[in-house]
């Protein structure tokens, strides 16, 4: 006798059968439809009218079909979509679709696309209805313009160093934009003291939770510090804009809030702290303030010379071009990394640019760097274009013997321009604050790298408590791969106070390199070492002193030299000094002997000085530029027949009379 149970089971479960074919049934065809369709966009297939709405009749059947029968899967057996590894985006209990989930025609929702992209095409397609008629591209040049918008705002998985060049190589083809707001003039008028006391405490603080712990510090505008800087924070691939905030900020008495319009203001850069000497205190590390400055700090040491992205026209009758840094992306850091990346936009009216900063910290901060640089259309390249520029501040050292007019005994934050070949020769050139402007240029064949350094760390030479010239951080950077062909040059320019930047040093792009180009790139590593420091093993240049007679007939150096390879030699041994002059300037005494209290070896020499001081006058009369013919150059050797240098090369250019 057959068990009536029984048979209703297998009759169930033969209906289940059913069910769940009937159910992938209808969810290949609903597939293979949209697939269909779905191919006929892309192909640029156009439906008929009537071909589409029947195309949509089917599709809805099938998306009907699908739904009743997915119902009775989860009410009955607790199966799901996502259960079968599938994203239908389907809301079971209402006939809508989610919109923050991929629609049934394969689209996004523009939100999410927004949100999941990079940011900055936003702010192209704002800036955009700024374009100056007369440089807008051709028609056929917008079609490429528009697909590489379209490009770039979908949703990526990973922000690099490409969207930002693909960013400026956009801008390049767009005239450029002032900035101007009422909020920043205003702020223009305020005082450096007030501006500095804005303090900033977010009510979130960001980059929280890592040991150790890399924070943001975000600065507002004021003072000379004017322009409008964009800040995004890249997270897993994704980018979000860090929206300026006044209630972020602590204002100081004297600031007049209701001038502060929140819409238009914005940051004017940001600093990066990091617990580079005590493990439990993030301190200031690096700091990107002011056009395209930046800056950072060693162990052990403050912030010291400035650098910059690039310099245009410096000490050119035209005057300086200015260049902004107008975007900057920060990537979250890896919990426990040592190091962090920051992206970064350049623009100025003749040209755009993309930076790459890959930031690491330990004993001496290295900064390595990747940039593209573009001409903006129907533009020439600027007469003067200098990379990796860096500038700091000489007024006078022990070279001067002091001065009458300050207490101090010397003051500077860098006192020496060095530079090297790849012969392993260092060069060390005394700093000057001259009487007119004047500019030296260093023909190198193959160059290494340059710095601007800070050799002197012995606080009782400054005597000032305050500002620590002591302690401040150099910058020495190393060139990388196939550099662009240059010279390097050295712009030093009067000045009385030491709130000015007076020396800026930085690697000048040869025109004949830039001829017949619309963009070139260039790597190098920045490294940036506490006073005192050298990037060799050389023998050192560790202080300077002239004499120079009342009648102008003769000039006396003493030059002190130390460092291990230096000192261990005694003076039985003996040493011997290379001496490198002009014609104008022969040597009159030369003498070399032990210093029995430092361990060094002093160089004395006394040559006849040169009628014109070796200056070619610029017929601007107001600079001067150096006649490198009748540079003085010396250098510390083992004996006469061991010519291997052993020390820095001395370089000396005599400054204006």
């Amino acid at each position: 006798m057959r068990d009536p149970k029984s048979s209703k089971e297998k009759l169930l479960q033969k209906f289940n059968y059913v069910v769940i074919t009937a159910f992938f049934l209808s969810l290949i065809l609903f597939c293979a439809i949209e697939t269909v369709f779905i191919c006929g966009e892309v192909d640029g297939n156009q439906y008929s009218s009537k071909n589409e709405d029947m195309t949509n009749d089917i599709s809805g059947i099938g998306y009907t079909v699908l739904k009743v029968i997915t119902k009775k899967l989860i009410s009955d057996y607790g199966i799901t979509v996502s259960n079968l590894g599938i994203e239908a985006g389907v809301d079971l209990d209402s006939d809508k679709v989610d919109s923050n989930k991929p629609q049934p025609d394969g689209k996004h929702d523009a939100n999410e696309t927004i949100q999941q992209s990079s940011d900055y095409v936003k702010s192209d397609t704002e800036s955009s209805d700024s374009i100056n008629v007369e440089t807008t591209p051709s028609e056929s040049e917008n079609e490429n313009l528009i697909g590489e918008v379209e490009s770039v705002t979908k949703p990526v998985s990973v922000f690099t160093f490409k969207n930002v060049e693909n960013l400026a190589r956009l801008k390049s083809r767009q005239a450029f934009v002032e900035q101007n707001n009422s909020s920043s003039s205003y702020l223009k008028t305020i005082s450096e003291n007030l501006w500095r006391q804005i303090r900033y405490q977010p009510k979130e603080q960001l980059f929280l939770n890592f040991d150790p712990s890399f924070q943001l510090e975000l600065e507002h505008q004021g003072f000379i510090y004017d322009q409008n800087v964009a800040l995004k924070l890249v997270e897993d691939g994704h980018v979000r804009e860090i929206n300026f905030d006044t209630s972020d900020f602590i204002y100081p008495e004297g600031i007049e809030k209701s001038q502060l319009d929140s819409k238009s203001l914005g940051y004017a850069g940001f600093s990066i702290l990091f617990p580079r000497n005590n493990a439990q205190i993030p301190e200031k590390t690096v700091e990107f303030l002011g056009a395209n400055h930046f800056k950072a700090a060693a162990r052990h040491a403050d912030l010291g010379v400035t650098s910059r992205a690039v310099i245009i026209n410096p000490a050119e009758s035209e005057g300086e071009e200015f260049a902004y840094f107008r975007e900057f992306w920060i990537v979250k850091p890896e919990k426990m990394s040592s190091e962090i990346v920051v992206f970064a936009l350049l623009e100025s009216p003749s040209i755009t640019g993309a930076y790459q900063f890959l930031i690491k910290t330990g004993s001496s901060l290295v900064m390595e760097v990747d940039c593209t640089i573009f001409l903006r259309e129907n533009m020439e390249w600027p007469k003067k274009l200098g990379l990796i520029p860096m500038s700091g501040m000489y007024l006078y050292s022990e070279k001067e013997n002091g001065s009458p007019y300050d207490w101090r005994p010397e003051l500077h934050g860098v006192d020496a321009f060095l530079y090297a070949d790849i012969y392993n020769n260092i060069y060390h050139r005394p700093l000057n604050n001259p009487r007119r402007l004047m500019v030296s240029n260093f023909e190198l064949d193959s160059p290494f790298g340059f710095g601007l350094a800070q050799k002197d760390n012995n606080f009782d030479h400054y005597q000032d408590i305050g500002n620590r010239y002591d302690r401040r951080t150099w910058t020495w950077v190393e060139l990388l791969d196939d550099f662009p062909d240059g010279n390097l040059e050295l712009i030093e320019i009067p000045s009385s106070k030491e709130i000015h930047d007076n020396i800026i040093a930085f690697w000048s792009i040869k025109e004949e390199y830039l001829l017949n180009r619309k963009d070139f790139k260039a790597h190098y590593r920045l490294y940036w070492l506490p006073p005192a420091s050298t990037p060799h093993g050389l023998g050192k240049i560790v202080s300077n002193r002239m004499f120079t007679d009342t009648s102008q007939d003769f000039v006396e150096f003493y030059l002190d030299f130390e460092g291990n390879v230096i000192n261990n030699i005694t003076p039985v041994e003996g040493l011997a000094s290379v001496v490198h002059t002009g014609d104008e300037t022969p040597i009159l005494e030369k003498s070399l002997q032990k210093n029995s209290v430092t361990g060094g070896w002093r160089l004395r020499l006394k040559l006849k000085s040169p009628e014109e001081a070796g200056i070619v006058e610029n017929l601007l009369g107001n600079q001067t530029i150096v006649d490198s013919s009748k540079r003085i150059i010396l250098y510390l050797v083992r004996g006469e027949n061991l010519p291997q240098p052993i020390s820095e090369h001395f370089v000396y250019d005599f400054p204006s009379k």
